[in-house]
């Protein structure tokens, strides 16, 4: 015959143990953050190349052949030498005022 007291697991959980169950499953959680952050960012450094250090300006290189370094043309952006294309509307189509032909 069962006896009348309600079994243990039957017994709602006391606040201290409610309490030690929530500070465990942080815990676990921010465990589980850290180690998704560092797989990101082992994953993000094995995709991206490094990025190259700056050194400043690049070396100016003379020529040695005949003591007279060759004339150079100033570095010259490609759209310069384009004239800027200029965009007008077309002409509206032509419409006799009848809304239902579409």
């Amino acid at each position: 015959m069962p006896s009348p007291e309600p079994m243990a697991q039957d017994l709602p959980p006391s606040n201290e143990e409610r309490i030690r169950h929530l500070e465990e499953t942080i815990s676990d959680l921010r465990s589980q953050g850290d180690d998704t952050k560092t797989l990101l960012q082992q994953v993000l450094d094995r995709l991206s190349p490094p990025a190259p250090v700056p050194t400043g300006p690049p070396p100016v290189r003379t020529s040695s052949r005949s003591g007279h370094s060759a004339p150079t043309s100033p570095h010259i952006p490609p759209s310069a030498g384009r004239k800027k294309a200029i965009l007008k509307p077309s002409n509206p189509a032509d419409f006799d005022g009848d809304l239902l032909s579409g």
